[in-house]
């Protein structure tokens, strides 16, 4: 239940995040929904992103703009997780 509960809520934290940078910016949804998927390194997520905007009828500008939105947020999502990584050995002292 434990592990549950973190996965749910580093989920529910991206979210958040991604809300409010939506708020905060003047993108649309769409993208901020590709710019999250890409983030977490998440293809299926790009793909339901791609489909609810194909069923809600946005403009086809939006939904290319989704796989760009992914495709910029993709390394930057594997350099980050490296990079955690990197840091919490450091933290920890692992030599592993």
């Amino acid at each position: 239940m434990t592990n549950n509960l973190l996965a749910f809520g580093i989920v529910a934290t991206g979210v958040f995040i991604t809300v409010l940078l939506y708020l905060l910016s003047n993108n649309s949804i769409s993208v901020m929904a590709g710019v999250m998927s890409g983030a977490v390194t998440n293809t299926p997520g790009l793909a339901a992103a791609q489909a609810a905007v194909r069923d809600m009828d946005v403009a086809s500008s939006d939904r290319s703009l989704i796989t760009l939105a992914y495709a910029v947020a993709y390394p930057l999502g594997v350099f980050g997780i490296i990079g955690a990584l990197l840091i919490l050995k450091r933290m920890f002292k692992n030599k592993h």
